[in-house]
């Protein structure tokens, strides 16, 4: 059975459509996920 977990969600610019840096916060995992339109 899986077992809950928390996730925390960083939002740099306070715009949700932008950057997003997400984090289980009891494992050392971290998500950054640029927004579809991020310069090369």
């Amino acid at each position: 059975m899986p077992r809950p977990q928390t996730i925390q969600i960083y939002l740099p610019a306070g715009d949700p459509r932008g950057m997003r840096v997400a984090e289980i916060t009891t494992r050392i995992v971290r998500v950054i996920d640029p927004p579809p339109h991020w310069p090369n």
